[in-house]
């Protein structure tokens, strides 16, 4: 009779264990967010809030937040008891009374996901992202932009800010997923790698390393394989900013696949590629410069010129903007565009990025250039002797200008060319 008083006890205890589960099951999927706060630790909370400020602010930036919160609810920072606060260091938390908190809508900034990503930080330091945003502010085509504040936003800063000022560029927000396959092939590089003037994106997929890439269903090679430091995928290597141009690093990645002889040559044609490349911009570079050392083409009022008095006609100083004939836009096209593509594709392996969307349109740009000179000059002289002044064309102006966005660079031009070449040979270290 004792036995069978133990075997029913022993059953409601049972029975009792597995109520208890069923209901925490159901009370958690219930809760849904709340079993976070369970599972919140305080060494995740800033001194600044205390464990009950830091569960209230959860629980609100929740309700008000839903997507962005079921998107943590996935992150590994969830997983180890990490909250709202832990990152999001600028929220108010005030009395009920005064509205609860006060959610401030900032970026994070790297430095305090250094604060546990250390190594990551470190590495990120020595790639030039992380002078983006000094990258880009210092060429004269964002001052140009200056008067179209909406388009210096939506075009340059939202590339060059968020990859220099917060690691959600690169990791999704919230979630903080790592950019690799089957996430992303790419790395993350796609977001801003990418378009006329930047090919990579498309010369790397129209490449047989893309196609091994995929076959091997690792994404390696990919962007990351290639570019980064083997104990820090944050550590980015320029290979034309590096003194040898990073080519010791990128050897390295390349004779895990390849014979180094055949690497050695697959860069030897790639420098062959670029001299030829720049050679042909020269050879346009000069013509156009002999129409303004001519007086055939006047530069634009303001052009940021070199030691000749003539406009410098570089990607850096260059606006597009400001170009008021064909001519000069074609320039900017065949640096900006046509060499990029062309070299990016030999860089990058794919034979039609290098030759059809590179090659040919340089010189099919090339031509052009040739071919409005040659009617440029015949104009000036018939003009000349027909005693006709040409027409004076006017850049367009936009709705916001002041007439003052090129103020610092026209005061003294050769101190800005030499600040500008001082900028670049820095954040190309």
């Amino acid at each position: 009779m004792r036995l069978g008083k133990k075997r029913v006890a022993g059953l409601l205890v049972l029975v009792g264990i597995v109520a208890f589960s069923a209901a925490l099951v159901a009370g958690y999927s219930r809760l849904g967010r709340t079993q976070q706060n369970a599972g919140l630790k305080a060494v995740f909370v800033p001194a600044r809030f205390s464990l009950a400020e830091a569960r209230l602010v959860e629980q609100t930036l929740t309700d008000r937040f839903p997507a962005a919160a079921q998107g943590f609810r996935l992150s590994k920072h969830a997983a180890v008891g990490m909250t709202c606060v832990t990152c999001h260091q600028e929220i108010e938390v005030a009395p009920p009374t005064a509205g609860g908190i006060r959610f401030v809508q900032t970026e994070v900034p790297p430095e305090r996901c250094a604060e546990c990503h250390e190594k990551q930080y470190a590495g990120f330091r020595q790639s030039r992202h992380y002078k983006a945003v000094h990258v880009f502010g210092e060429v004269i085509r964002y001052k140009a932009l200056a008067g179209y504040a909406a388009m210096q936003r939506q075009g340059c800063n939202r590339c060059h800010e968020p990859i220099a000022q917060t690691c959600s560029a690169c990791h999704p927000a919230h979630v903080f997923a790592r950019p690799r396959p089957p996430v992303s092939e790419f790395g993350g590089c796609e977001r801003c790698h990418l378009g006329p003037d930047h090919h990579q994106l498309e010369a790397y997929t129209s490449s047989v390393h893309y196609q091994v890439a995929k076959a091997r269903g690792d994404g390696i090679p990919n962007c990351v394989y290639c570019h980064t430091e083997d104990g820090n995928n944050h550590a980015i290597f320029r290979i034309k900013g590096a003194p040898d141009h990073g080519r010791a690093r990128l050897m390295a990645k390349c004779t895990r696949c390849h014979e180094r002889a055949f690497a050695e040559q697959a860069f030897e044609e790639i420098d062959a590629v670029k001299r030829e490349t720049n050679a042909i911009l020269d050879a346009a570079r000069e013509i156009i410069r002999d129409l303004y050392r001519d007086g055939i083409l006047k530069p634009v009022p303001g052009s940021l010129v070199d030691q000749e008095g003539l406009p410098i006609l570089n990607p850096n100083v260059t606006a597009y903007d400001q170009h008021v004939h064909p001519i000069e836009g074609l320039m900017f096209h065949m640096f900006k565009y046509d060499a990029v593509a062309t070299i990016a594709g030999a860089q990058h392996f794919s034979a039609v990025r290098t030759h059809w969307y590179g090659h040919a349109r340089l010189m099919e740009t090339y031509n052009r250039i040739r071919q409005w000179a040659t009617e440029l000059r015949f104009l000036h002289t018939l003009g000349r002797e027909l005693g006709l002044k040409p027409p004076q064309i006017e850049p367009y102006r936009y709705s916001g200008e002041t007439g003052h966005e090129f103020d610092e660079a026209w005061r003294d031009p050769a101190a800005y060319r030499r600040r500008l070449e001082k900028f670049y040979s820095e954040v190309n270290e």
